[in-house]
């Protein structure tokens, strides 16, 4: 199994919020994508400052339609 991490930082990015909630949240799609990840992969991240956007991309399988449409829901338990 291998699985790469390739990055495009532009400018160090200042977040507003609490830092232990975005640490946690930015690790937990890292750990997502990682596991989407069956064989070889690649796992991306890139961030702009202006417009301000970061995006962590993988190219694993992704959900199932009947999983994805359950994404946004509160408290929804989503793994299979």
């Amino acid at each position: 199994m291998n699985r790469e991490l390739a990055g495009s930082v532009q400018r160090k990015v200042n977040l507003k919020g609490i830092e232990q909630l975005i640490e946690q949240a930015l690790v937990n799609m890292v750990k997502n994508a990682i596991k989407s990840i069956v064989t070889d992969g690649t796992i991306t991240i890139i961030t702009q400052l202006n417009p301000s956007y970061l995006i962590i991309q993988d190219d694993g399988a992704g959900r199932p339609k009947a999983i994805r449409q359950q994404l946004f829901t509160p408290l929804s338990a989503l793994r299979e």
